[in-house]
């Protein structure tokens, strides 16, 4: 899911018509765009119903009517359009229904919008930016010829200006505090089958430009294990200035106020305190608000 915020976008060396091998002294002229956190206010939210039944199969109908129920909930807090192909036009009205949805038709290869529609961005003059990723299906990994052309035809159909980057990505391979920071997986964005014959410091001059970044803290991320090649949108989170990342071993939390960004604070939260009417010796059974099943 992508939606159209009040955002705006740093100035690109594509933007400049300095092709791939142009010297990366620096990518872009620092500018006044920058990509808000997307907890902020929003005007509008974008959707596709189009589950494409090469992919998901039998489970194509159920995935679209999920959208549809997503659609008309967030419909009940601010405007929705969805997009579809012209053929699934009166399927997606039923489904959906109309009450604060609008519908845009156009050639779909299926459903991500986070990943394929691009990032906005805002300026603090109101101005709106779409910065193009140039989805290629997370590595030709999927058909994607419609998809790749969405941010284009939404930069048009909301009137943003329309920025191409350099590099090839995807929405879901950002987390970003509104602030400056961001966070990121080296193997959805340092691969192949992306950014080939790219370097780190290159990725990272270009991704500061494009959205208005000052620090990049970046993850290993998991390559090949799964379509995107470890996402980081589904690991980490900014929670207020904060994020927390849990695996196997630690849960840590990551600090960030409106200070600069280079002010960081690493801290292991308290443990949980155990519910004192337990009677259990197994420890992970015995939390607060949650009778051991044990000792009911």
């Amino acid at each position: 899911v992508t939606g159209v915020q009040t955002c705006a976008l740093p100035i690109s060396a594509a933007s400049m018509g300095l092709g791939m091998n142009a010297s990366w002294v620096q990518a872009a002229i620092k500018g006044s765009w920058y990509m808000p956190d997307e907890n902020e206010l929003q005007e509008r939210m974008f959707l596709s119903f189009g589950a494409s039944s090469a992919v998901h199969q039998d489970w194509a109908t159920p995935v679209n009517n999920n959208i549809a129920l997503l659609a008309k909930t967030i419909a009940k807090y601010q405007p929705v359009t969805v997009l579809c192909r012209p053929n699934e036009l009166a399927k997606a009205t039923a489904a959906c229904g109309t009450t604060n949805i609008t519908f845009q038709t156009m050639a779909l290869d299926d459903i991500w919008m986070r990943d394929m529609g691009g990032c906005f961005v805002v300026d603090d003059q109101g101005g709106r930016g779409l910065v193009d990723f140039n989805f290629n299906g997370w590595g030709d990994k999927q058909a994607h010829a419609n998809d790749a052309n969405v941010a284009d035809k939404l930069s048009k159909l909301t009137g943003a200006t329309y920025i191409a980057s350099q590099l090839t990505g995807e929405g879901g391979g950002i987390e970003i505090d509104g602030n400056g920071t961001a966070i990121l997986t080296e193997s959805s964005w340092i691969n192949s089958n992306r950014n080939p014959d790219m370097t780190k410091a290159q990725i990272e001059t270009e991704l500061k430009a494009n959205l208005g970044l000052r620090k990049i803290i970046w993850l290993p991320g998991i390559k090949g294990k799964d379509i995107t090649d470890g996402h980081v949108d589904f690991t980490p989170v900014f929670l207020q200035k904060a994020w927390w990342w849990r695996n196997s071993t630690t849960t840590r939390t990551l600090m960030s106020t409106r200070s600069p960004a280079s002010t960081w604070k690493f801290s292991r939260p308290p443990p949980t305190p155990m519910a004192t009417s337990c009677r259990c010796t197994r420890s992970e059974e015995r939390r607060v608000g949650k009778e051991c099943p044990r000792c009911v």
